[in-house]
């Protein structure tokens, strides 16, 4: 199983972790400890996510999160910049969510996982080949 996580699950979830709280997003990262399932990063996503803990948390944060992402989980990292894909999904996907949509696709994802409705709406309307969901619908799969 193939996952793109979007920076928001990646942010609440580690935040979770760290302060013991139980929600959808920890229990998402726990889960992908098991080694059948392959978290999916591009150079974009994985800079998006550390730009936005340097924002909410600290630097030392940033790294224990980098530190855990390589070492604890099972990571297929997959390069997305020059590539071709449909010119609508352009105009369809908001630009800051263009690099996780094409993640996921030119990662061959299962599945995309986000909190934010309005990606997740517009995503569906590209007719993935993965299923797009929210934290609380992947985790009920």
């Amino acid at each position: 199983m193939k996952i793109v996580l979007d920076t928001n699950v990646f942010i609440v979830g580690f935040l979770s972790l760290a302060t013991g709280e139980d929600c959808a997003e920890s229990r998402i990262l726990k889960e992908l400890l098991e080694k059948d399932k392959t978290l999916i990063l591009s150079s974009e996503l994985e800079e998006q996510i550390f730009r936005v803990i340097l924002r909410v948390k600290d630097k030392d944060f940033a790294g224990l999160v980098r530190h855990m992402l390589w070492s604890d989980y099972y990571i297929e990292f997959v390069e997305i910049s020059g590539k071709k894909f449909p010119v609508q999904w352009k105009e369809i996907i908001p630009r800051k969510d263009l690099s996780i949509f094409l993640t996921a696709h030119f990662g061959n994802a299962d599945f995309l996982v986000t909190n934010d409705i309005d990606f997740l709406q517009k995503a569906k309307k590209c007719k993935p080949a993965f299923l797009c969901l929210r934290p609380q619908e992947f985790v009920a799969h």
